[in-house]
């Protein structure tokens, strides 16, 4: 089997049993009436400003000045990443940020895998004082799902199945 393919579908793996030992039910609080990951997630991606994925690879491919932040773990990075993407770990945002891009008008574009972490990411950004940053809406699983490509230290990584689990981000169900 291709390296490619086992190092991305390791990481599916491991993140389809991590995130199955952390999902929630939307719109509901644990005991102590404390605020679920999925309620912070919902409220951070309403308020977050996004990019539609056609939108950035277009941007992309016109070679527009942008920093383009993947946020998730170092694995996540490295199983496959946007072509030009930075790994910058969200737990560095606010202590490394300033270090990376000084200019607070910047155009900023964050993505992690579902669009959780990168929206919170976003408006931590937001109040450190940057004014151009938008998350990449659905994640890195909406460009996956439209087509676009993904690339790791081997090359351009085919993507042959997307988990939908993570065990960074609720699960996103249908509520029927």
């Amino acid at each position: 089997m291709n390296p490619r393919k086992i190092t991305f579908l390791m990481v599916a793996a491991l993140s389809l049993i991590i995130g199955a030992t952390v999902s929630t039910t939307a719109g509901q609080q644990n005991q102590s009436g404390l605020k679920l990951p999925k309620e912070i997630c919902r409220e951070a991606k309403a308020a977050a400003a996004h990019i539609a994925a056609a939108e950035l690879a277009g941007q992309l491919g016109a070679g527009q000045d942008l920093v383009l932040l993947d946020i998730r773990t170092q694995a996540e990075y490295e199983a496959g990443h946007i072509a030009g993407a930075i790994w910058f770990p969200r737990g560095f945002l606010e202590f490394k940020i300033q270090d990376f891009v000084q200019d607070p008008e910047a155009v900023i574009v964050v993505y992690c895998l579902k669009g959780c972490r990168s929206s919170q990411a976003v408006l931590t950004l937001n109040a450190l004082g940057y004014s151009n940053v938008r998350d990449l809406e659905g994640g890195l699983a909406v460009w996956i799902n439209e087509g676009f490509a993904l690339f790791n230290q081997l090359g351009q990584v085919q993507v042959t199945e997307l988990s939908n689990a993570s065990p960074f981000e609720p699960e996103q169900r249908n509520s029927q």
